[in-house]
């Protein structure tokens, strides 16, 4: 289901997301093998939440909830990635719904994770937190 909605929804996108405005909005992907072995390492479950700051297109957001059923939440700054995020995010769920999977919930917004107060509450009750970026200013 992810792959099929990456391959969908990303891939032909994948030209708005090669000049970034910075190097603090690089766009960059974690493989799905090693997302795997972070949410369970983790012990992500159906209760867990999970947040991904600079959430780009979504991947790893919607990752979680469609493995471990869990709530997930991204933002990102970058519109384009954003905009992307939204629509994969609604296409795996549209496609789990199909296949009878379960999945957890899935926010992905776009705004300023320094300034954002959902990420503030988000923060307070995350039982695990993706930055996977060392740029950020």
């Amino acid at each position: 289901v992810l792959q099929q909605s990456y391959l969908r929804c990303v891939k032909p996108k994948l030209n708005l997301l090669k000049h970034p405005c910075s190097l603090s909005e690089t766009f960059g992907e974690l493989k799905t093998g090693f997302l795997d072995r972070i949410f369970k390492h983790a012990g992500l479950s159906t209760s867990s939440l999970f947040v991904d700051l600079g959430s780009g297109v979504g991947n790893a957001v919607v990752h979680a909830a469609l493995r471990c059923q869990c709530k997930a939440f991204g933002i990102e700054i970058r519109g384009g990635p954003s905009t992307i995020a939204q629509t994969l995010k609604e296409q795996v769920m549209v496609r789990s719904r199909i296949w009878g999977l379960q999945t957890g919930q899935v926010v992905v917004e776009q705004g300023d994770l320094t300034t954002d107060f959902a990420v503030k509450v988000m923060l307070a009750n995350a039982d695990l937190i993706l930055v996977n970026n060392k740029l950020f200013g």
